[in-house]
């Protein structure tokens, strides 16, 4: 089911997925080529740069997503209930009400680099 959509440019380049009431901070990409990487609350994927166009952010729980390249699959701590997907600067951000607790995440999109189409697929883990 689609829970959320974002329609935006993004500058820097950057797509954030977090808790909204999460202060941590997001560890380095460990090479040029990873298009995402993520800590405890927050998942930051490479998209393409406002300067290039605008990225359509898609938001499914359980099933719905139609794209088929797979960048990041893993979990995200969500303590606050409150799932914000937004640019590097928050300027453009949709909130998305979540189970408090641990979540799989994982994102496709319609490239392995400057995606401009990103599906996040969020399914709960019962821990």
């Amino acid at each position: 089911m689609l829970v959320g959509t974002l329609n935006a440019e993004f500058p820097f380049g950057v797509l954030l997925i977090t808790d909204d009431g999460s202060t941590e901070q997001i560890p380095p990409w460990r090479n040029a080529a990873e298009q995402a990487t993520a800590s405890g609350s927050a998942v930051v994927m490479r998209v393409l740069h406002q300067q290039e166009g605008s990225v359509a952010v898609r938001v499914w729980s359980e099933e719905g997503n139609d794209l088929e390249v797979p960048v990041f699959d893993g979990e995200i701590d969500v303590r606050s209930g409150v799932l914000s997907v937004s640019d590097a600067l928050a300027d453009q951000v949709v909130r998305i009400h979540v189970a408090v607790g641990t979540h799989r995440i994982e994102l496709f999109a319609d490239s392995t680099s400057e995606a401009s189409v990103v599906g996040v697929l969020l399914d709960r883990i019962n821990l």
